[in-house]
């Protein structure tokens, strides 16, 4: 038997990953005492705890003759973490609080390395062609390497090229048969395009994109339903800041609720991947609709106060550009965080209770906060760029942490792989022996 050196779990000597911490297992089997090897210690850790080690440990001498390989020396240190800047020590701690166990560093070269490239309509078929039951594959090496999105940047150029012709209908024509097709393409153009972003990642290939977009009209829509009744049951006269506070809990609860039913009911769902997929979906799904509704109300509002139907169409126009450029860092990641938090904690089980597992609360507090920062008044500085700064902040940092969940999912995939091969290789020294 052998034992984790990080939390000191017994483990089989065939573990690759430890069942407690989920960090790679690296220590060595228990031995004779006679050949016990002795622990080494670098010189740089016995400078950075030097009141702590004096000396390297020796093996622990059990009473059956064995010995025990120290696995309290990690526990001073973190090997982890040494030598590391100040930015990489946040993204380790992200890491671990969102199940991981390195530092992430996303090759974003690589990963946008296909969007100025040409690629031909078969391309993108194939890239839609999948989540069937027979078009769902199995998992490769290649499932567990960051991918190459780029199906969604043409996605994006579509909805564009459809704004802009919607544009000229209103504005040129002053046509009103358009406006409501403006304010539904404006309104759903980024929060579509980021949600095949997520389809693209989802390198398993196991929900197809007609899957994908039932989430995307009936999980958005029910997300807003849930979120309405809760703001109904729970209605509060507090101030500005402590109301942000609430909107970002009762929303995000909102979409967690359907986030997880239709994890629960998906039978396909079995990776972090695929909650990051589910909940990018409906978060997409309830911004679309949330910022049409918003357009609407700035035009008959404007509207309604001016008389003049051109400056409430401008109006209109700014607020569904403002709310499409700040869509990337909203609801779309808020959500997917908490389906890759379900997923975490459902771990290939077919539970709901998440609730009572402090590995889901790791996580969901975070879409919570960034939504209730979101929408605190805070300005820094005069005027619409002063009280977006933090705003922007927000966006960097929410992708910071889904760039470190995505990493952490992909290494999900990476360990499933390499316990396939080790039971793989268990299983042809049987059938060899049994020869």
């Amino acid at each position: 038997m052998k034992y984790c050196v990080y939390c000191g779990k017994q483990l089989n000597d065939t573990d690759i990953f430890c069942s407690g911490c989920g960090r790679k297992s690296n220590s060595a089997p228990r031995t004779d005492a006679a050949s016990a090897p002795q622990v080494e210690i670098k010189q740089e850790d016995k400078q950075v705890h030097e009141s702590f080690v004096k000396e390297p440990p020796k093996p622990v001498v059990c009473d059956d003759g064995f010995v025990d390989e120290p696995a309290y020396l990690p526990f001073m240190y973190d090997p982890e973490a040494a030598g590391l800047k100040w930015y990489e020590r946040l993204i380790l701690s992200i890491s671990r609080m969102t199940g991981g166990a390195k530092v992430i560093r996303p090759p974003l070269k690589t990963i946008f390395s296909q969007i100025l490239c040409r690629h031909k309509k078969t391309e993108s078929d194939e890239i839609f062609i999948c989540g069937t039951e027979n078009t769902t594959p199995e998992l490769s090496d290649d499932d567990n390497a960051w991918p190459h999105p780029w199906l969604w940047t043409r996605i994006l150029l579509a909805f564009i090229a459809a704004f802009v012709l919607l544009h000229i209908c209103c504005n040129a024509f002053e046509n009103l048969n358009a406006y409501p097709g403006l304010m539904v393409i404006g309104s759903f153009m980024i929060p579509v395009a980021i949600m095949v972003f997520f389809f693209e990642l989802n390198t398993p290939k196991n929900i197809s994109f007609f899957t994908t977009m039932k989430y995307f009209l009936v999980g958005g829509c029910a997300s807003l339903l849930v979120t309405l009744l809760l703001f109904e049951i729970f209605s509060f006269d507090v101030n500005e800041n402590l109301f942000a506070i609430i909107i970002g809990i009762i929303e995000e609860l909102g979409k967690l609720a359907i986030v997880a039913i239709i994890i629960w009911t998906n039978k396909n769902a079995k990776y972090a991947l695929n909650g990051l997929l589910i909940g990018a979906a409906i978060g997409a799904g309830f911004a679309a609709f949330e910022s049409a509704g918003y357009a609407f109300n700035v035009f008959m509002g404007s509207f309604m106060y001016s008389g003049n139907i051109s400056f409430s169409y401008d109006e209109m126009i700014d607020n569904i550009l403002l709310r499409a450029v700040l869509a990337p860092g909203g609801h779309v990641i808020w959500a997917a965080m908490s389906g890759y938090a379900v997923m975490i904690v459902k771990n290939g089980k077919n539970t709901m209770n998440f609730f009572s597992k402090k590995a889901f609360w790791k996580i969901f507090w975070m879409p919570i906060a960034l939504h209730a920062i979101w929408d605190m008044p805070i300005k820094i500085g005069d005027g619409l760029v002063g009280s977006l700064v933090h705003i922007v902040c927000v966006i960097i940092i929410g992708w910071i942490v889904m760039f470190v969940m995505i990493g952490n999912a992909l290494s999900e995939i990476g360990s499933i792989l390499e316990k396939r091969k080790a039971e793989s290789i268990k299983t042809d020294k049987v059938e060899v022996l049994a020869e």
